[in-house]
């Protein structure tokens, strides 16, 4: 009886690993419209920048051309829409690491930038703690039965 409710729970936890839980896909619309600074109502054309994280990003902060867009965020790949064409100068940190890019934006087209995430320590990896978190439930329960 014991064992099968520790497996269960083993399958619960890999569902919810592989499943991912929650989204790591994020959207990110440049905040207003972007001004040539010539008239307010003249808009200079726009592109869009995908990064994709070789790993799940914890803690993202981004900024591009010193505007702050993400403040704190998983994911492991965001897309922002309506960058001003030309160069965009951004700036990543992630986990303790930061890292500076200038990459080019033109205009109606998705520009992709992979990223080398951090990786995951084994002591942070959830499936990897669930896994070891049953094995020990069943070597003391077996135990226990030995035992008693």
């Amino acid at each position: 009886m014991h064992r099968s409710c520790a497996v269960l729970i083993l399958i619960c936890f890999l569902a919810i690993h592989c499943g991912g839980g929650a989204s790591t896909q994020k959207v990110v619309t440049w905040p207003g419209p972007v001004g040539t600074g010539a008239s307010d109502t003249a808009l200079t054309e726009t592109g869009s920048i995908t990064l994709v994280f070789s790993s799940r990003a914890q803690g993202l902060v981004l900024a591009i051309n010193g505007t702050l867009l993400v403040d704190k965020a998983t994911v492991k790949r965001l897309h922002i829409k309506g960058v001003p064409a030309g160069y965009a100068d951004i700036a990543i940190a992630v986990q303790g690491v930061d890292r500076q890019m200038r990459v080019w934006v033109e205009s109606g087209r998705d520009t992709s930038v992979p990223v080398a995430g951090p990786p995951t320590p084994p002591s942070q990896n959830p499936l990897l703690t669930a896994g070891l978190s049953v094995l020990a439930f069943l070597i003391s329960r077996a135990a226990t039965e030995a035992l008693f």
